[in-house]
């Protein structure tokens, strides 16, 4: 008798409210249960983390549409897909993180001409589900920050159409579920563009001021500090795009401000690095240069129609404050190419665990 996996011992049992649901199931769950394997998840944990894709994510999900780079509607964070499964390497271990837009079926009518309900009904499944860290507290303050109220909504669909309908994106939040530990540990990302034109607020403003209400502790105070005054001075190729919180307990909750970079040159990556040389990182630097060379991405000013580069700061309690991030566009190279660069940086970390088997792994999805 052939050994199954969990993926197809489950699916013998499983049933589905609509055709939707058994698409994602069958399209992503093999997918998501190779990269539970590749990160060396137990047996136990394969299943936990299955269940839960099925249970509560699948129904979240809305339309199964078929992944294409550029399509409307795809996530803000890629690009690539209405979801996202992908894996996060640290020296000690790797995990998988999924990561979605929260949709309904009521989406885009008349009922629901934003997506806001979405977000809201699954986040009050999952604080009761077993297992999900969830903070509805930090939630709350987000969405009041920075999505739109029932009175906004009606300003938009009236007198500021057409700054709506030149936005690309309308998303206005994405969830991120982080599978680690046999728990479920989530963050949220919330993009406020429609807001900021419904209430005639730049976005750098609300941004900002909601890291501060979110900050009740003066924690991050330091890097507050610091991401403000690198603001004044930024190029203006450079603009706030969105942030980023864990909806944890608020002693393990940290914030992400988010940038986007137009001018893709070296310079404008180390200056965006260092905060315009307010923070050292000579190491931080030097690995980021041998990504930069192994990418050989085509340095200069990225057009409309293009992915900007995407720089992210983590506020911190503690020197040096700020950990920066950085998300290259990768449109125009393949996935064997890109593939390829991740296990020669791996590589050159000493990551050798994580190089080994990470392309055959790749080819395998």
């Amino acid at each position: 008798m052939s050994v199954q996996g969990p993926y197809r011992s489950l699916s013998r049992y499983l049933t589905f409210s609509d055709r939707n649901q058994s698409q994602w199931w069958h399209n992503k769950a093999p997918i998501l249960e190779h990269m539970l394997q590749f990160c060396s998840y137990n047996e136990a944990q394969q299943y936990q983390y299955l269940i839960f894709f099925y249970a509560l994510v699948t129904p979240a999900l809305g339309e199964f549409v078929d992944p294409k780079i550029g399509a409307e509607g795809n996530t803000l964070l890629s690009g690539a897909g209405k979801l996202e499964l992908s894996l996060t390497f640290t020296v000690e271990e790797s995990s998988v993180r999924l990561a979605f837009e929260p949709t309904g079926f009521l989406a885009g009518t008349q009922q629901d001409p934003f997506n806001c309900h979405a977000i809201r009904k699954l986040l009050n499944t999952l604080q009761i589900a077993e297992g999900v860290q969830l903070n509805s507290d930090i939630f709350n303050t987000l969405a009041e920050a920075l999505m739109i109220s029932q009175q906004e909504q009606v300003v938009l669909q009236t007198s500021k159409q057409s700054e709506v309908q030149g936005l690309f994106y309308k998303t206005q939040n994405i969830l991120a579920l982080n599978l680690r530990g046999g728990d479920v540990l989530p963050d949220l990302y919330v993009y406020p563009q429609l807001k900021s034109i419904a209430t005639d607020t730049p976005v750098q403003e609300m941004l900002v001021g909601t890291l501060h209400k979110l900050d009740t502790q003066g924690r991050f105070s330091r890097g507050l500090e610091l991401v403000e005054k690198y603001l004044q001075s930024t190029a203006a190729t450079t603009s706030p795009m969105f942030l980023s919180y864990d909806l944890l307990p608020r002693a393990q909750a940290t914030g992400r401000l988010f940038l986007s970079e137009t001018q893709m040159t070296w310079d404008q990556i180390c200056d965006l690095w260092t905060l315009g040389g307010a923070v050292s990182s000579p190491d931080g630097l030097k690995a980021l240069k041998v990504l930069w060379d192994i990418l050989s991405l085509t340095p200069g000013m990225r057009g409309p129609a293009d992915f900007p580069l995407l720089f992210g700061m983590e506020l911190l309690e503690s020197p040096p404050f700020i950990r920066p991030q950085i998300g290259f566009p990768m449109t125009g190279k393949s996935e064997v190419e890109i593939a390829e660069a991740a296990v020669q940086f791996f590589t050159w970390l000493g990551l050798t665990k994580h190089a080994s088997g990470y392309m055959a792994s790749l080819k395998a999805y």
